[in-house]
Formats: structure tokens, sequence, C-alpha cells
């Protein structure tokens, strides 16, 4: 049975996954899972983190009532594309989720704005949140997502690659740094320092950057 993720549907944030992980001999994990059958192959409509949390889970986790649970399936059989679309924005309505994945999908927008997440998310990893309510300099990775589509769509008159992009980004974290050196809170000031990283002291700023 081959599984994957819905291509309209965010990448897996990994730590998210981790973080299900950690919950999972405290309380049951929701098993049920919302699946797409298109020919032959199946997709993950919502589940996607807790079904790599399950892949992910380390052997001496599984315990006898995890390896005796039933998973659920609600499989969609070749359903039209706009069925699903229809079907993800009406599931998702208390869970934002960035315009970049609604939207017929620039794949070259993707991978660009996708490879700068991951890279990040490995170098800064002190300032991703799995949290909606995110305090600076803090971010999640929607919200990171949704303003590097924004910054995108700004700058690339022509196809702007992951390294011109990252270039702006670096240029704006300078700007970040001088405004923020002195005038943040104390924390916040210690973590940017550590890290190098002023960006995300006032992220909403880095489209008009």
């Amino acid at each position: 049975m081959h599984i994957k993720n819905w291509r309209f549907n965010r990448p897996v944030d990994k730590a998210r996954s981790k973080e299900i992980i950690k919950h999972i001999q405290s309380k049951p994990i929701e098993t049920l899972f919302y699946l797409a059958e298109m020919n032959g192959t199946y997709e993950v409509l919502d589940g996607i983190h807790r079904y790599t949390a399950l892949k992910m889970l380390p052997v001496d986790y599984i315990t006898d009532s995890i390896a005796t649970s039933y998973v659920l399936l609600n499989i969609r059989i070749n359903p039209t594309e706009g069925e699903l679309v229809d079907f993800f924005k009406s599931f998702n309505k208390s869970i934002p989720v960035p315009d970049l994945y609604l939207q017929n999908p620039d794949q070259v927008k993707r991978d660009v704005i996708t490879a700068i997440i991951e890279k990040w998310e490995r170098i800064y990893p002190t300032h991703f949140s799995t949290s909606n309510k995110f305090k600076r300099p803090h971010i999640n990775r929607t919200a990171l997502t949704d303003i590097l589509s924004d910054v995108y769509d700004k700058y690339a008159t022509d196809e702007i690659t992951a390294d011109e992009l990252e270039e702006r980004l670096h240029k704006y974290n300078d700007v970040a740094y001088n405004k923020w050196k002195d005038e943040a809170p104390k924390m916040a000031i210690k973590k940017c320092t550590e890290s190098g990283l002023w960006l995300f002291m006032a992220p909403d700023e880095i489209i008009n950057a």
C-alpha cells in the first residue's frame, strides 16, 4: 500500500511529528485518517503528521496497546481535484493553512520556499515553534510560508532561486539587527544574539523590506 502526502497539502513538519511521538504513550493517538485513492496510490488529506509520527516511532515505544490498536481510514475513491480542495478547505477551517498550498501550485515557487524553510529549521531550530500562538522572535512554518510566498511574488519578475531569495532575507536580517539590537526585550536580544537571527522580531516587515 503506497501512501504519500497529498500534493496540495503542506510538507511534513517533522518537529510537529516528534511532538506527537512524545504524547503517544500518555494518551491515545487520534486514529482516523482521511485519504484519497488515486490510481492505486493513497494520498493523505488529513493526518499526515500522525502518520509520520507512527512511522518514526522508536521500537521501544511500541507497547502492546499501540501494536494492537485499530486505525480507521476514510477513503475517497478517485475524486476530482476540486472535490478534494473543497473538502480540505472545509475540514481545515479552524487550522491556518498557507494560501500557497490551496492555490494551483507553482512547483518552482513551492520548491524554493520549502528549501529555505527546511534549511532554516536546521540552522535556527530554537526560533521555530509548533504553536499557532508563537511570540517573537519565534515563528511557525505556516506563518513563514505565507511571508516567503509574498516576498517571492514581490521579487519574482523572473524565476528567483532559493539562494537569491535567501540573500534578500539575510539583507533584511541586517536591517532587523540594527533596529532591534537595543530595543527588543532582554530575553529576545539574548536569543537573537546567540543565533544571529533577528529576522523574526517583526516578520511581517520582511514583505516591505
